[in-house]
């Protein structure tokens, strides 16, 4: 490899980088696919060879090499959709590792709300719980390094106002704090924190269940249930709902002792849980059930008495309970 600098600036960066016909391609790619993104950056402005390996050759190897260099999964290991949208041996590299750096850079900052960079960043970390390394049915390491790069970043966007951003940016939002929600894992059996947590997770669970149990959101435009027709007519989900369910679950098995969770083969908690095959038995499913839908399911239900609604409002009970069938106790129903 040689550099001609220009005569008249000796010691500024070269002008020209000529790489050397005898150091092959494939080793240049090699030297510099350990370096930095910013190193890459400045590389490419050395000379047009530099800038054509970098950014306008189609072999992605530097790029993936660079991306691996990152604490992020393999995507050749990500878990093909059921309708793939392109080829799954071609992904951008590239792309990815920009994206991915540019949304730390975004949710990093102290003020989100109205930087046009944001649904994006928003949009990236969605993309990284899709892509992330799935549970295996052999003795390697399931570890999503991915998914501990961004565990921090979600934990700074729990302090994002929800309604500071656009409706666009708040069913994302929604959606990835639908995954933090998964990470609440203590129980009575441990310490609950300080008070201000305490505080915080009762009014989370109060507002959650409010939204929950509001019977008006129960009706034929939203199928009964945490969905929203989308924009050609196809069944969507609704995330903002969605997140309220997983609040009001959550919490309540926040409350109950881990080894009675543990009996019931609770999945993990925490980001890991949104690994796919990361369900209890989904290795031990037919070939044919691709959803894992056959198997034992055990029902942790939630549901809402909605006399305590009227206590402080009424004079007298005048609620009134028109059937009652046997008495059954069912020791998975929650309350």
């Amino acid at each position: 490899m040689m550099v001609r600098s220009s005569s008249s600036s000796f010691g500024r960066q070269p002008r020209c980088l000529l790489l050397s016909a005898a150091c092959p391609r494939n080793s240049s790619n090699a030297s510099y696919s350990s370096a930095t993104r910013a190193t890459l950056q400045t590389f490419s402005r050395t000379c047009r060879s530099a800038y054509q390996l970098a950014y306008q050759d189609d072999d992605q190897y530097l790029w993936r090499e660079l991306f691996l260099s990152r604490p992020f999964d393999d995507l050749r290991k990500t878990v093909p959709p059921l309708i793939p949208s392109k080829p799954l041996e071609q992904h951008d590299w590239r792309s990815e590792l920009q994206r991915r750096v540019e949304a730390e850079i975004v949710v990093g900052r102290e003020e989100l709300a109205g930087d046009p960079r944001l649904p994006r960043a928003l949009e990236t970390l969605v993309s990284i719980v899709e892509t992330a390394l799935p549970i295996s049915d052999g003795p390697e390491s399931d570890t999503s390094e991915s998914l501990q790069w961004l565990d921090p970043l979600l934990n700074k966007l729990t302090k994002l106002d929800a309604n500071s951003v656009t409706v666009p940016e708040r069913k994302l939002l929604a959606r990835l704090m639908a995954y933090v929600v998964l990470s609440y894992e203590r129980s009575s059996d441990d310490s609950l924190g300080d008070e201000a947590t305490k505080r915080r997770l009762r009014e989370l669970r109060k507002h959650s269940r409010c939204y929950v149990y509001d019977l008006r959101r129960c009706k034929p435009e939203t199928y009964y249930g945490p969905y929203t027709p989308g924009a050609d007519g196809e069944i969507v989900a609704n995330w903002e709902h969605v997140m309220h369910v997983v609040n009001v679950v959550a919490l309540k098995l926040w409350e109950l002792p881990m080894l009675a969770l543990r009996l019931y083969c609770k999945p993990p908690a925490g980001l890991s849980s949104t690994q796919t095959y990361s369900a209890p038995f989904s290795h031990d499913r037919k070939p044919y059930d691709w959803a894992g839908v056959e198997g034992t399911w055990r029902r942790f239900v939630c549901f809402m008495d909605y006399r305590i609604t009227f206590r402080g409002t009424a004079t007298q009970n005048t609620l009134t309970t028109s059937t009652r069938g046997p008495s059954v106790r069912l020791s998975c129903t929650l309350r």
